[in-house]
């Protein structure tokens, strides 16, 4: 092989290298643009409650913390996260709902949000702060540290 086409060969290998890093770019750049983070804090929800009080949770998908605070107090915290590619309703956050309602001194929360998501990923962390000694019903990883869960 001559020496032209040594050097031949190499600039063709070279065009079709720098060819394929620019495909390369132009098809990743525009996806990493689209990748997002989006965050949704809700409102505190605060009650009073009396000597007994009894917390409910229905709280499936969802990341929960109890925490033990101040006497006759139960305050219910929400934040929803999700990060992904932007294509549709992969980060529609309207899908996450955090509702507590009371009844005496039980007050029952209810969380939920779609987790059929493609190209994304969606988490709901709830906080919950409750008097020492609250009955707590549904939360599935408990560690007692001044209330008691039911199973």
């Amino acid at each position: 092989m001559h020496l032209w086409q040594k050097k031949h060969k190499q600039m063709i290998f070279r065009s079709c290298i720098m060819t394929l890093f620019m495909i390369l770019l132009l098809v990743v750049l525009p996806s990493c643009s689209a990748m997002r983070d989006v965050t949704r804090s809700f409102p505190p929800h605060q009650f009073a409650v009396g000597a007994h009080p009894r917390l409910v949770l229905h709280a499936r998908n969802a990341e929960v913390t109890v925490r033990v605070g101040p006497a006759g107090v139960i305050q219910v915290e929400g934040e929803a996260h999700a990060s992904g590619l932007d294509l549709g309703s992969n980060l529609d956050l309207s899908s996450f709902k955090l509702d507590a309602v009371q009844s005496g001194d039980i007050v029952t929360v209810q969380a939920s949000h779609d987790t059929d998501v493609l190209g994304a990923s969606k988490e709901f962390e709830i906080t919950i702060t409750v008097p020492q000694g609250t009955v707590i019903a549904g939360l599935e990883k408990c560690r007692e540290q001044g209330f008691r869960c039911e199973r």
